[in-house]
């Protein structure tokens, strides 16, 4: 839990960072640029085609592992995970599969751009016991301008469905390679 709370406070912070006039080059007594030159630096369209395709990396967290991530030219994409579960009364492989849903996203001054999202999918995880879970991920993607590298921080609450029914959480924060 301490985990997911230090993921929460993570993605807060950058979220934070991302909004409008919050830089440390900004001048509190200095007027606004006219509209003309408060142009964004590339259009949604074409930060939502740089994240596009496959990617694959790893995820550090509750669980650790390797993850894959397919998106198309818009919003929603497929991610998986095959990882391992390190916590001593829950050590075992861990399969997750979601369909997710990109926000539009904030734009920093370099081009770099992050993009929150939020979808839905399930767990199966092979430990003593075997169990199967529906889990929610929230998160926020950041992928740089000159780079095909995407970082991301996810918080994944869900609810535990065999073998009893109980809550369910997972977080991470991982990076992806674009291929």
């Amino acid at each position: 839990m301490k985990r997911v709370s230090t993921c929460l406070i993570v993605v807060s912070f950058l979220f934070v960072l991302t909004l409008p006039g919050f830089s440390q080059d900004a001048d509190p007594g200095q007027k606004e640029k006219p509209e003309e030159d408060s142009k964004p630096l590339i259009n949604i369209d074409e930060l939502k085609e740089r994240a596009s395709g496959l990617s694959a990396g790893i995820i550090l967290g509750e669980p650790s592992g390797l993850s894959i991530k397919a998106t198309g030219n818009g919003s929603m994409a497929w991610d998986a995970a095959l990882a391992w579960s390190f916590l001593s009364h829950n050590t075992g492989l861990y399969l997750h599969s979601d369909f997710i849903y990109h926000l539009n996203g904030f734009q920093m001054n370099n081009g770099a751009f992050f993009r929150p999202y939020v979808g839905g999918g399930g767990a199966v995880h092979f430990s003593s016991d075997f169990k199967i879970a529906v889990r929610i991920p929230i998160g926020i993607a950041f992928f740089f301008s000159n780079m095909p590298v995407e970082i991301f921080v996810e918080a994944a609450p869900g609810l535990l469905l065999f073998p009893e029914t109980s809550n369910y959480v997972a977080a991470g924060i991982g990076i992806r390679y674009r291929l």
